[in-house]
């Protein structure tokens, strides 16, 4: 028997894994890289939506290890946030530090969702769930 949040089917794409579990939370797990393009980004949406069957979703995005977004990348990222169905996000940082950074930051940006960001996958889930229907 697998475990509920067992990913059903993971997808690589160049800078990321990607997969949504039993619980319908979909998460993007970024890998080492030293630029992470448009292109990229453009990629990355796309895997979720199919993954999601375009509906909105959960998302969980663990960003702990080390990668670099370019601007373009940056740019390409805010204007597929609008086409995404998100539900709720939680990011996962690696220190406290960021994660408290990131939530004051947070607070100038411009979302239709909920997000927050955590040091552990599972206070990220766990906050995630409470937006479960």
């Amino acid at each position: 028997m697998r475990h509920k949040n067992m990913p059903t089917s993971i997808i690589e794409t160049r800078v990321a894994k990607v997969w949504q579990d039993e619980q319908d939370i979909v998460t993007i797990e970024f890998i080492e890289t030293n630029n992470v393009d448009e292109f990229d980004i453009q990629n990355l949406n796309l895997v979720v939506r199919d993954i999601s069957n375009n509906k909105p979703v959960l998302k969980l995005v663990d960003s702990r290890c080390s990668w670099k977004i370019s601007t373009k990348g940056r740019a390409k990222a805010l204007e597929e946030d609008l086409l995404n169905k998100t539900i709720a996000r939680a990011v996962v940082v690696s220190s406290t530090i960021k994660s408290t950074l990131f939530s004051f930051i947070k607070k100038f940006e411009n979302t239709n969702y909920p997000q927050q960001y955590f040091t552990t996958t599972q206070e990220a889930r766990q906050w995630l769930l409470t937006f479960k229907k």
